[in-house]
């Protein structure tokens, strides 16, 4: 069987000057050195702020060990005096759109850039040598990499009184990656992919839950045989689980932040309908549809039969971990993969022998740049044909 691959976009006053390794002309000799690292798989700044006196000399070194790219953007105080925390340059990136990508996820020339470290690649760092602003105030620092910013963002002091630095009180403990496997029923992603069922809402009792090295994390809910949420962040925490069944309430891991939640963004559709097992296989603690199945007329085999499709579970990919899906609709066979690209994209990967033509429901919430090759989307609706397997992209 050939691969079909359904692509999204994940949705998501002077210019740096001197950006080098090596110090330029007049910085030879700084005020100020500042290390900010990207915390890996968790899409923050070891450093939430950091204080610079006024008109000061300072090196900020960047360094990003995580499997994503990441930047960071020092954003004038706006308006808000900088309790924006730089959104202002955020809301300029989404209206980048499709070209967002080849510019970096960098709106060149906003008046709201101040000095950026450009985007670094995983395992780089890069350096950026500036003077401090004469002005006093609030300046914001974010990633504008797309569904990066709520998490990674950090504040810039720049004050005569305040004592340049890191100031030690806003680095918390439980700031730090390592300091994950101190939090009680804390599930952490290292190398590898890891697998997981547990209860948590918004999703079916039966929902796989999946977190990814790069930081991401995803539901594969057999319920609509299609990916539910995506957050990025902390992965999964089962302490309450773990202390008992009776009250189901695992939830997303620390620090989480949650991108995309729905029923389903890829749904494949029986008799006119997308597949939904509600009727078996309710979400977690969703009461009022639990209870409105229990009184329902009609008898559990003829509900079964009513949805021509099955879930037959997940095979493990040995070199990663990651799972594949295989699932029957209709008289097709299907087996569906997830990832993530580096440049923020989300891709389905579907294999198939189709015997019979395959509609699919698109959700384009929390989602743009929608690319399918092969078949045809319209309207939400991607239809692929029946015949002899052929790859899509």
């Amino acid at each position: 069987m050939k691969p079909t691959i359904l692509t999204l976009a994940f949705f998501l006053c002077a210019l740096s000057f001197l950006h080098a390794q090596n110090p330029p002309k007049g910085f030879e000799k700084v005020d100020q050195e500042i290390v900010i690292t990207a915390v890996r798989t968790q899409m923050k700044y070891d450093v939430p702020a950091f204080n610079v006196k006024p008109e000061s000399r300072v090196k900020l070194t960047f360094k990003n060990p995580d499997d994503l790219p990441h930047n960071l953007i020092i954003c004038t105080p706006g308006k808000s005096k900088g309790k924006d925390k730089g959104g202002e340059l955020i809301e300029a990136v989404l209206e980048l759109g499709a070209k967002g990508e080849e510019m970096n996820w960098e709106p060149k020339g906003h008046p709201r850039i101040l000095h950026s470290s450009g985007m670094v690649q995983p395992k780089k760092e890069s350096v950026i040598w500036f003077k401090a602003p004469k002005e006093e105030g609030a300046y914001p620092y974010v990633c504008t990499f797309p569904g990066h910013f709520t998490l990674m963002n950090g504040m810039m002091k720049v004050s005569s009184k305040d004592a340049p630095g890191v100031p030690k009180e806003e680095v918390k403990e439980k700031d730090r990656s390592k300091d994950l496997l101190k939090i009680g029923g804390e599930v952490v992603v290292a190398e590898r992919t890891r697998i997981f069922r547990a209860p948590i809402v918004k999703s079916s009792g039966r929902a796989v839950h999946v977190g990814l090295p790069d930081g991401m994390n995803y539901t594969f809910d057999p319920r609509t045989l299609a990916v539910r949420n995506i957050w990025g962040g902390g992965f999964l925490n089962l302490n309450e689980e773990r202390r008992g069944r009776g009250q189901p309430n695992s939830r997303r891991g620390d620090g989480s932040q949650t991108y995309i939640e729905n029923t389903g963004i890829l749904r494949p559709v029986v008799g006119g309908s997308a597949v939904d097992f509600e009727f078996k296989e309710p979400d977690v603690k969703d009461h009022k549809n639990i209870e409105k199945w229990l009184w329902e007329d009609r008898d559990f085999p003829e509900l079964l039969a009513s949805v021509d499709a099955d879930y037959h579970g997940h095979s493990v990919e040995s070199a990663t971990g990651d799972p594949v899906f295989r699932f029957r609709v209709g008289q097709n066979e299907f087996l569906k993969g997830v990832r993530f690209s580096q440049e923020g994209r989300l891709e389905i990967v579907l294999r198939a022998e189709l015997k019979t033509n395959q509609v699919f429901d698109v959700s384009e919430e929390g989602l743009s740049d929608i690319k399918v090759g092969g078949g045809k989307l319209v309207d939400g609706k991607w239809t692929l044909q029946a015949g002899t397997a052929q790859a899509y992209t």
